[in-house]
């Protein structure tokens, strides 16, 4: 019955956009390197020109916009490796050996032998591009540390906080973020100056989080971590969670109804961010985009992928690349999604507040809005237009609009009650060109309903 109505729905509301039901727009997701093998770890260069993964122990790079493959570096096994500023050249740690490798794999050099120094990690290359800045283990302590690119040379930066697990450089480079392993699954966020100087403890309580990676949300103020919360009682699922670096308070930005493991990763406007939400039971994942302010959550291709793996953003904040298959034992491909045209909506949806819903429009596309309370087990697909229609439970139409101002937007509040907080409500656009030939389903978005 529901999927009956929720078909005539859209029947109805296509022809009143003008949809004639023909080609098709370009899909937002595309495969630039298809899963033969099992692909990890991709990443966009520095100038957003380039994407870099690994398979089967080699380091490779391909254009974004697609091409040739290069080998960039042949190590036999995982290893780690991070893009220099000029996105020409790479560093890559295997084996305990630092190397400088090209693009195309045609100059490789050493730049530092580190055996038996317990080096598992590097995660950042200084502004000046003098020093590599990393992690070491030393017995039961683990260790910050710097390498200095021109002599090899390791110094150890911070030696006072045991069991480092993560760390983030602000945006100004200037200030690091470290996570720290207590006991299990509970974690301590500190921060220290680049050159391990002035080492601060932001929260006196431990933390239980799921999740072990804060990352920055500005230049040294705030950053954000994903946690169980202290909402957890309402309606479970973990809460992506701001903290304020000045005085140690937090609060809930977004609602993952899932599990969330990974690391939630900001754009470079630190507008918007990624994470991945592992579903249990179905055995897949989708990457999860919300807005740094809080906001509604799209969720990204439901597809099976190694949960280890990061999601990384593109330097101009537009799109994400990770790897994975939406088919289970199938490999797992290099996937790039464009984030330009998703729905959003700011700030959070608090109780007694008003939130807007945006949906970008091109000039000569007509676009409407519609509101559900979950989603279908069986999504509509209809002739001509990308993507699939998604909500299940559709209440009604929020609206309809042309792309004359180049989006669709809609305010709207929820009633101040506490009881609201933790449900979710879900929006889905639908764009189509205006009596023309095509139209496309954006990714639905859930609106979680967080603390005040």
């Amino acid at each position: 019955m529901q999927t009956t109505l929720r078909t005539a729905i859209l029947f109805l509301v296509a022809p009143v956009l003008g949809l004639a039901l023909n080609a098709s727009l370009a899909a937002q997701e595309r495969v630039l390197t298809a899963g033969l093998r099992t692909h990890t770890d991709p990443s966009f260069s520095p100038d957003g020109v380039w994407v870099a993964y690994q398979a089967l122990g080699k380091l490779h790079v391909k254009p974004a916009a697609g091409g040739i493959e290069l080998t960039a570096f042949d190590a036999g096994q995982q290893m780690t490796y991070l893009w220099q500023a000029n996105s020409a050249s790479l560093l890559v740690f295997s084996k305990d050996e630092l190397f400088q490798t090209s693009r195309d794999g045609g100059t490789t050099r050493r730049l530092a032998k580190l055996d038996g120094k317990g080096v598992s990690d590097f995660f950042f290359i200084g502004p000046t591009q003098t020093f590599v800045y990393g992690v070491r283990r030393v017995g039961f302590k683990t260790f910050v540390i710097r390498v200095r690119l021109g002599n090899g040379a390791l110094e150890d930066l911070i030696t006072v906080i045991p069991g480092v697990s993560s760390v983030d450089v602000d945006p100004s480079g200037k200030k690091l973020l470290i996570t720290a392993t207590e006991f299990l699954w509970t974690y301590r966020f500190f921060t220290a100056d680049l050159d391990g100087k002035n080492v601060v403890t932001l929260n006196t309580k431990a933390l239980a989080s799921v999740t072990n990676h804060g990352r920055w949300l500005d230049d040294g103020k705030n950053f954000v971590f994903s946690h169980t919360g202290a909402y957890a009682a309402l309606h479970s699922g973990f809460q992506v969670w701001q903290m304020a670096v000045a005085t140690g308070t937090a609060r809930p930005l977004g609602w993952m109804p899932h599990q969330v493991r990974g690391v939630p990763m900001l754009s470079s406007d630190r507008k918007s961010i990624v994470i991945p939400e592992h579903r249990p039971g179905l055995g897949t994942s989708r990457a999860v985009i919300l807005p740094a302010d809080g906001g509604g959550l799209t969720l990204l291709s439901d597809i099976y992928f190694q949960m280890g793996d990061r999601i990384r953003w593109s330097p101009n904040g537009k799109s994400v690349v990770y790897v994975g298959h939406p088919q289970r034992n199938k490999g797992a491909d290099v996937r790039l999604y464009d984030l330009s045209r998703l729905t959003r909506l700011a700030p959070a949806v608090r109780p007694g507040k008003v939130s807007q819903v945006t949906l970008p429009l091109n000039p000569r596309e007509v676009g409407a809005m519609f509101m559900g309370f979950g989603l279908a087990k069986t999504p509509i697909t209809l002739p001509g237009l990308k993507g699939q229609f998604e909500l299940d439970l559709v209440k009604g139409l929020f609206v309809l609009g042309s792309g004359a101002n180049s989006e669709l937007k809609l305010s709207f509040g929820v009633p101040n009650d506490n009881k609201l907080i933790g449900l979710p409500i879900y929006v889905q656009g639908l764009r189509v060109l205006f009596g023309g030939a095509s139209g496309d389903f954006p990714r639905p978005m859930v609106v979680p309903i967080v603390p005040n």
